[in-house]
């Protein structure tokens, strides 16, 4: 187990693919444990922004945390409760990109990222359940 992030690249098989990075081994956040081979794009930041906010910069953990932790709570989409689950992963998110070390100027404006696309994955969630009780 380690504190450090251990990672290996992995490039996108075509131009619109986003870069990867795949654990190399298990990460102890304090938060939780990542486990060894898990794939996640690190922060998703548009390449123009990369100057800025690095994929892998200072967050990285908390990004790789995070992508975790949705992947864990995809199984309770269109579920009652599915939106609190995504919010506290946001909240811990944020909360964790700080304890790192990451300045509010910047952990705050990839949270409020983080929670604006969450919001629209809840509604288009919550739309689809709608569509699927009308179509019964």
């Amino acid at each position: 187990m380690s504190k450090s992030l251990i990672v290996k690249h992995i490039a996108p098989r075509s131009w619109w693919r986003k870069t990867c990075w795949q654990l190399y081994q298990d990460l102890d956040t304090g938060h939780g444990i990542v486990p060894v081979g898990f794939e996640t794009d690190g922060a998703s930041v548009p390449r123009i922004l990369w100057w800025l906010f690095n994929p892998m910069g200072i967050y990285a953990k908390a990004a790789v945390l995070h992508d975790y932790r949705l992947t864990e709570f995809d199984s309770h989409k269109g579920v009652k409760g599915y939106s609190i689950l995504r919010k506290a992963a946001d909240v811990e998110f944020r909360d964790y990109m700080i304890e790192l070390g990451v300045g509010k100027w910047r952990a705050y404006p990839m949270f409020w990222a983080v929670r604006a696309f969450s919001l629209g994955v809840v509604l288009i969630e919550r739309i689809k359940s709608i569509f699927k009780k009308k179509g019964k």
